[in-house]
Parts: structure tokens; sequence; C-alpha cells
């Protein structure tokens, strides 16, 4: 809890680490994410904006690098529905690893992301970044023809293991900025608090 008690919302982040990018989790982890919290028409943004009117925007993300990775779902929301939204947010998680998805949910999530990657390397500078990438990261130089294809190719019970691996309830750590005396607490429940002064941190 980083304690900065003028705000009036609490910025919230929920992580863990995962998988480097040579992982083979890495397509799966993409696709798992893709329908919890990559799109509009996520499960994330729909429980947490759409239903509830909980905040305007959230978003959940894998993040590979060459040794290691994390998983971080990112919101914000008003003081007095920190813990609401906490509850959603890891209902959400919970509830695709464990229950699955939807007829068609992952196809059609797979199908956002792979046709929203030729944006990515359409400039030359773009183009650069993703050949140096695959390099960096020792992919193989088919990376960047291949993503769409490997994206495309990813199935539910893959992309159900990931987050069974990596998403259990006992793995996240939780991070919130915001009136420690109002969200402490609506947290205790998650774990153990420590609160600490925005001020400190700088």
């Amino acid at each position: 809890m980083v304690d900065k008690p003028e705000q009036t919302q609490s910025q919230v982040r929920i992580g863990t680490v995962t998988y480097p990018r040579s992982s083979p989790n890495f397509f799966p982890g993409i696709g798992f994410n893709a329908a919890l919290g990559a799109g509009f028409t996520s499960r994330l943004m729909t429980e947490i904006r759409v239903k509830r009117g909980l905040s305007y925007g959230v978003g959940s993300r894998f993040d590979s690098l060459k040794l290691g990775g994390s998983f971080s779902i990112s919101t914000f929301t008003k003081t007095a529905t920190t813990e609401q939204i906490i509850d959603v947010a890891l209902a959400q998680v919970a509830a695709l690893r464990d229950r699955g998805f939807k007829a068609g949910e992952l196809q059609s999530s797979v199908k956002y992301v792979a046709g929203i990657y030729p944006l990515r390397t359409e400039s030359n500078d773009a183009f650069a970044n993703m050949l140096s990438g695959a390099d960096l990261y020792e992919l193989g130089r088919d990376w960047v023809e291949k993503y769409r294809e490997r994206i495309l190719s990813v199935r539910a019970p893959e992309a159900q293991a990931v987050a069974k691996t990596f998403l259990k309830d006992d793995a996240f750590n939780l991070v919130v900025v915001g009136n420690a005396k109002e969200v402490v607490k609506q947290v205790v429940n998650f774990g153990k608090v420590r609160v600490v002064k925005a001020a400190e941190l700088v």
C-alpha cells in the first residue's frame, strides 16, 4: 500500500512472475490473456467497466524477456470500490483458468491479436525492432513470418495450462497507490499489508 492521502482514486496493480520469451508457454499465454484482458471485449473490460462501471480502463498482459517474465493486471477506481475491483479482477482470472473458455471465445480472441499484428510491423522502424528482438531472444529468423500462424494455432487446453501453472490464487502480489486510511481496511483480506508513504519512494 503506497499512501497518498490526497488521492480520491486507487491505482491497482496485480502481478506475478512467469516465463521467458523463448518458452513454449509464450503463445498459449497470449491466447489466455487475449480473452482475459487484452481488448475492449475481454472479460476484465466487460466485468469491470461495462457491467459494473468500476473503471474506465483495465487490462492485463504477459511481458516476457530473455531470462524471465511477468504477468500483470492494471486498473484504477474510486477509493470506495478498491476492494471490489480487486475481487472482480481476481475472480475473472480464476474463472477463465478453472472453468475455461466459452464457445468461440478463444478463437475470437486470438483472431483479434493476429489481426492487429501487421499494424505492429507496418513501419521500417517497427519491423527492424521485431527482427532485432527475435535475434536478442534467440527466437529464430521465422519469428515474424510465423507469428500469426502460431497465435492462431493456440488451443484452449494449452492456454488454460499456462494459467494453472503461473496464475494460481496465491501467486499474486498486489500494489495499491491511494489513501491508505480508507484503503487498507479494504485489502487486508488479500494478504499481509505493508504501508509505505509515497514520499519514501521518490
